[in-house]
């Protein structure tokens, strides 16, 4: 029945993608190009289930699904912050913060849309976010372990950053 639905090498594509034989669900993928997105997202889905975050993301935005890759980003993001693990949740918000620039258009002096504003906007408060959880990071785990190998001027120095990148928002990024 599946074969009369899809055509022998939709199905047997179908069939490697539920056996999980990724390498053969993408060999057959390349020799019938047009059955190749179908192959993307449930990768993409099980490269996530099995803890493989950076590779889903490349696999949602192969299989068009850029917003895709964006929604598991900020849900990691989410859950670093819940874990304080800030040191982690800075880099996602970095990665969300390239993965806008790489929307804007790369001609410096171009016009930008109001949807290219809006974009810009998102990049400034995804990098500030960025450093600012990179930031606390140190802090936090400067009044969190007991031992510790930075100094106190550097944790000034990282205290007197801070408050100037807080100075600038309406309200405290979430966890801290």
């Amino acid at each position: 029945e599946v074969y009369n639905k899809l055509g022998d090498h939709a199905a047997l594509m179908a069939l490697h993608i539920e056996a999980e034989k990724w390498d053969d669900a993408f060999a057959l993928a390349r020799q019938h190009p047009q059955y190749g997105d179908k192959v993307y997202m449930p990768y993409a889905r099980w490269l996530a289930e099995n803890d493989r975050f950076d590779e889903a993301r490349v696999a949602y935005t192969s299989a068009g699904r850029s917003e895709m890759a964006t929604q598991m980003l900020e849900q990691l993001t989410h859950n670093a912050v819940m874990e304080r693990r800030f040191h982690d949740a800075g880099y996602c918000y970095w990665l969300m913060s390239q993965e806008v620039a790489s929307e804007l258009p790369k001609d410096a002096r171009a016009l930008l849309s109001d949807a290219d504003e809006t974009k810009l906007a998102r990049f400034h408060d995804f990098k500030d976010r960025s450093e600012i959880y990179y930031a606390y990071d140190y802090i936090y785990r400067a009044m969190d372990e007991p031992f510790r190998s930075s100094l106190p001027s550097t944790l000034l120095n990282i205290g007197q950053f801070l408050l100037s990148k807080f100075a600038t928002r309406d309200e405290m990024p979430l966890g801290i």
